[in-house]
């Protein structure tokens, strides 16, 4: 969790255009990045930024109830380990359908 934690801190602190590369959209299944109060909860902006992840759909396995989120998680590439250190934290997190990173 320290190496997750620092990864993320590293990573929330580029440029606001570098995390656009990986921004949310639903192209991207719904996964990606979300600057500070773009994330809605019961009608109020959270304060926060994220990566948002899920587990990865694959194309078709529930039909067309699944379309919206299949597809892969995007990444940043920088930190380059933070794609080898965010599935190691995946494959602890078993049985979660979906994890955020915060800042």
């Amino acid at each position: 969790m320290k190496e997750i934690r620092s990864i993320a801190r590293e990573y929330f602190h580029h440029p606001y255009e570098d995390k656009l590369k990986i921004k949310l959209s639903a192209s991207t299944g719904y996964r990606g990045y979300q600057r500070i109060g773009e994330h809605i909860t019961k009608d109020t902006p959270d304060m926060h930024e994220a990566i948002d992840c899920y587990r990865e759909v694959k194309h078709g396995i529930y039909g067309d109830l699944g379309e919206v989120m299949q597809g892969s998680n995007t990444r940043p590439s920088n930190p380059p380990n933070f794609k080898q250190l965010m599935e190691e934290y995946v494959d602890c997190c078993t049985g979660a359908l979906l994890y955020y990173i915060l800042f």
